[in-house]
């Protein structure tokens, strides 16, 4: 763009041994300028096509950004997803094993009651029962975390109640 600029300026020029007083001399000698500049660019070794272009590239990097970042959101959506169907189906199996390591259990108590069976069978199926009620409870809370991800991903709250 065109610029336009204003100059002034006050001078004076002294002289020794010239027969006058430095002080007529002042008054005699003082000069005042002033002038006016217009300055229009011609060349500006392609500074502003430069950046524009690196505006444009910019905003093309910004654009390139915003849609990875939904990709990663999607896939992660998609992630939390698989997870919440995958522990869901996990809670179902470890349910059923926990109901068939208690009759196991049940049956091995019995027989120990019995004397058919020794301690070690019996803390065996007792480990055994407390491992499935373990991956039970695991898979239960971690299906409702990813159901809770879900649904805050979804535009709802968390519901930690």
């Amino acid at each position: 763009m065109p610029t336009i600029g204003i100059t002034g300026g006050i001078g004076t020029s002294t002289v020794t041994g010239a027969g006058q007083a430095w002080a007529g001399q002042m008054n005699g000698n003082l000069g005042a300028t002033i002038g006016v500049t217009v300055s229009v660019p011609v060349f500006d070794c392609r500074e502003t096509k430069t950046s524009v272009n690196k505006a444009k590239l910019d905003l093309q990097q910004s654009r390139i950004e915003a849609e990875d970042a939904k990709s990663n959101l999607a896939l992660t959506i998609q992630g939390f997803r698989i997870s919440a169907t995958t522990n869901q189906e996990r809670f179902r199996a470890a349910a059923a094993s926990v109901e068939s390591a208690q009759d196991s259990y049940d049956l091995l108590s019995e027989q120990f009651r019995l004397g058919l069976k020794n301690i070690v069978e019996l803390t065996n199926a007792k480990t055994a029962l407390l491992e499935a009620r373990q991956n039970r409870l695991e898979s239960k809370y971690t299906a409702i975390l990813y159901l809770q991800l879900l649904n805050f991903y979804g535009g709802e709250g968390l519901n930690l109640g």
